[in-house]
């Protein structure tokens, strides 16, 4: 996963949706993303799941 640069960030400003596989901020941060989600959140036995989506603001 790549991080967007600020020319990309200015250029997109209020246009770019991020879409996580988890309801923030359980299973968010650093090397969470894809599959990998979807595993921990499966290792840790939760029973409710869902999806954050969000407009990138930084």
């Amino acid at each position: 996963m790549k991080r967007l640069g600020p020319r990309t960030l200015d250029r997109w400003r209020g246009r770019i949706v991020n879409i996580h596989p988890s309801l923030l901020p359980k299973f968010g941060g650093r090397g969470m993303y894809g599959e990998r989600v979807h595993e921990a959140v499966l290792a840790a036995g939760e029973s409710i799941t869902g999806v954050t989506v969000h407009l990138v603001t930084e």
